[in-house]
């Protein structure tokens, strides 16, 4: 049976500002629903503009992809770096159309953030830098506290030796059916993360 909640310990805020609750528990998929992790995870579109200090009038637009997954109804986690961009999108596996979502909170320290779907009907499903889903796998080599590369503070990571691409941050990493973290940036002395 598919893991059904995640733990979130870390501090987040809000767009307006305001503490979320330190520790969050959002259900995973409904219990009723007989779906697999994979299927749980979207491929998200973040833009942004880029200012022209010399033509003001002028600017360039800049497109992240990275990955996230469902937690409970409309919500969906993912690296706060995938998701701190202007205007940001979502789309399911197999499906051309995106969904526009908007930042419910934001975890700058801890590197997370959760989105919500504008729309009220979304299917879940898809994820990383390409096309299609990419499946890696991986043995778990160090579980330990270290400072995330966003910030100085340090938190629990677990080193894996799984491929973690750019395109990847942001998405779950599973054991068997249930989603044990979630994929971010390594450090710079390390390759995976």
């Amino acid at each position: 049976m598919l893991f059904r909640s995640v733990h979130i310990v870390a501090r987040f805020y809000n767009s307006s500002n305001t503490t979320i609750p330190r520790f969050l528990y959002y259900p995973l998929i409904s219990q009723n629903e007989n779906r697999s992790a994979i299927d749980s995870v979207v491929k998200i579109f973040s833009f942004y503009r880029l200012p022209n200090v010399v033509q003001p009038w002028q600017t360039t637009e800049e497109e992240y992809s990275g990955s996230g997954f469902a937690i409970s109804g409309r919500r969906i986690l993912t690296s706060a770096h995938v998701a701190n961009h202007s205007y940001v999108q979502v789309r399911k596996h197999g499906s051309p159309t995106k969904h526009k979502a908007k930042v419910e909170a934001f975890g700058y320290e801890c590197d997370l953030a959760i989105l919500v779907v504008d729309k009220t009907v979304f299917a879940l499903g898809y994820p990383v830098g390409g096309d299609t889903i990419s499946v890696t796998k991986g043995v778990v080599s160090r579980i330990e506290s270290r400072k995330y590369s966003n910030s100085s503070i340090e938190l629990l990571v677990i080193q894996t030796d799984a491929a973690i691409n750019r395109g990847d941050n942001g998405g779950p990493v599973v054991m068997g059916k249930k989603v044990v973290g979630m994929a971010i940036k390594s450090r710079s002395f390390s390759e995976n993360k």
